[in-house]
């Protein structure tokens, strides 16, 4: 796991993706075998599953 993904797990992020999409919610691992190095972010209505090797930055959500 990289060290930005480690820093903000477990709290409300703005995650942008390497498409342009952004995903706001809370930022989890994925502990699941065939999941291995994705991460997830929910926030009650949805919770999406990406590698994180597409993430390009996650800012705490209260600065934005």
């Amino acid at each position: 796991m990289n060290m930005l993904v480690n820093r903000y797990l477990g709290e409300k992020v703005i995650v942008t993706l390497d498409t342009g999409d952004k995903h706001q919610g809370i930022l989890e691992d994925v502990i699941d075998p065939e999941y291995i190095g994705y991460v997830k972010v929910h926030n009650g209505d949805e919770v999406v599953f990406f590698p994180e090797d597409q993430i390009e930055n996650i800012k705490p959500e209260l600065l934005n």
